[in-house]
């Protein structure tokens, strides 16, 4: 929508336009997202029932946690800490450094849209932003193949097995790992005016359904390896 805004209009409508996007959005979480942290639910908790009783001692245990607290713990647990388990955590380690490769891949890519389709295909500035459609496919598709696989597998094999090893939510991982040079690949060899531009899209929808299942698996997998 950028691409035909700009030209028309001037730079600024291109971040009003993700105001109009994402106000809607906010307000939703606002009012229909519920709090799930079990820390901040049972602070709620504890603030109303000292201001029904009186009585100062009902507290959560995040509270009693927090005065304990120092300065210096502080900016250990944050600053020290993740680097510890870093260094001594090999699998934490190799997810770290996959993720930041990944990162620098993902963003990275979509630099080359601006070099592929208006030389290549003649795409305006509008058209090649609408080129970026293909990026909501993949998301959408891989939205759609995660909650199957919870849905289908994951929440049942927990109500039969139980939690098992964190390492078994990874398997979504695996194969977002394997659609990530494939669709580079796709994208790299038929990204010129001799092929459709559809087969070249194709390409992208399957390099971000990739990171897409890869993130979903790595975030699961992080807070179950190390829950504090």
């Amino acid at each position: 929508m950028a691409g035909f805004a700009v030209p028309a209009q001037n730079w600024h409508w291109s971040l009003w336009i993700l105001v109009w996007m994402a106000a809607p959005v906010v307000v939703l979480l606002l009012v229909l997202m519920p709090e799930t942290s079990t820390s901040n639910i049972l602070l709620r908790r504890a603030k109303r029932l000292r201001k029904l009783t009186g009585g100062p001692h009902l507290q959560s245990q995040s509270e009693i946690d927090q005065k304990q607290l120092t300065a210096s713990g502080i900016l250990i647990s944050a600053l020290v800490k993740p680097i510890e388990i870093t260094l001594k955590d090999p699998a934490i380690a190799f997810v770290n450094f996959y993720t930041a490769l990944f990162y620098g891949i993902y963003y990275t890519f979509f630099e080359v849209f601006p070099l592929v389709f208006p030389p290549q295909y003649g795409f305006s500035l509008g058209e090649t932003g609408l080129a970026f459609l293909s990026c909501q496919v993949g998301a959408t598709l891989g939205l759609g193949i995660y909650f199957a696989y919870l849905y289908f597998y994951m929440i049942p094999d927990n109500l039969k097995h139980g939690l098992r090893q964190q390492e078994h939510r990874i398997v979504p991982g695996i194969f977002g790992s394997v659609l990530i040079p494939v669709g580079l690949f796709i994208f790299a060899w038929t990204a010129r005016g001799s092929v459709h531009y559809l087969v070249c899209l194709t390409g992208v929808v399957l390099f971000v359904l990739g990171p897409f299942l890869v993130l979903q698996s790595i975030f699961v997998y992080l807070p179950l390896s190390y829950p504090q």
